[in-house]
C-alpha cells in the first residue's frame, strides 16, 4: 500500500517538509491504530533522495475515536511537521460522504 508524509504549504506555497528532507529535527505524526506506523520509516528509503531517513525525528501519537481527525488537527495546529499516513486514507477522509462521523473540514484542500 502506498504510503507517505503528509504535510502543509508554507505562506510561500511551499511544502513545510520537502521530499529532500532526511526528516532530521522534523516531529512526525503516528495516526495512532493505524498502520503505517513510525517504526516503519526506519525501513523506508526517500525516493527523492535515494537514502534512508534519518533517525533524529521525534513521533508524536495521535489517539482518539476517530484518530485520522486528531492527527489533521495536530498538523494544522503545528505539534507536528508531516503525518506518515496512507494514501488511500487520505483519499478516503478527504472524500467525506453525506452523514460522516469525521470532521470534513480538516481535510479539506488535500
Amino acid at each position: 500500500k502506498a504510503a507517505g508524509l503528509l504535510t502543509l504549504l508554507d505562506s510561500d506555497g511551499k511544502p513545510k517538509v520537502t521530499g529532500l528532507s532526511d526528516l532530521s529535527g522534523k516531529t512526525l505524526i503516528d495516526v495512532g491504530g493505524w498502520a503505517p506506523t513510525s517504526d516503519g520509516l526506519s525501513f523506508v528509503t526517500n525516493k527523492c533522495t535515494g537514502e534512508k531517513y534519518s533517525p533524529d525525528y521525534e513521533v508524536v501519537v495521535a489517539n482518539g475515536d476517530i484518530a485520522n481527525d486528531v492527527a489533521m488537527q495536530m498538523l494544522r495546529d503545528g505539534e507536528g511537521d508531516a503525518i506518515f499516513i496512507y494514501a488511500d486514507q487520505v483519499e478516503e477522509y478527504s472524500a467525506c460522504p453525506a452523514g460522516s462521523t469525521r470532521n470534513c473540514t480538516l481535510w479539506e484542500g488535500f
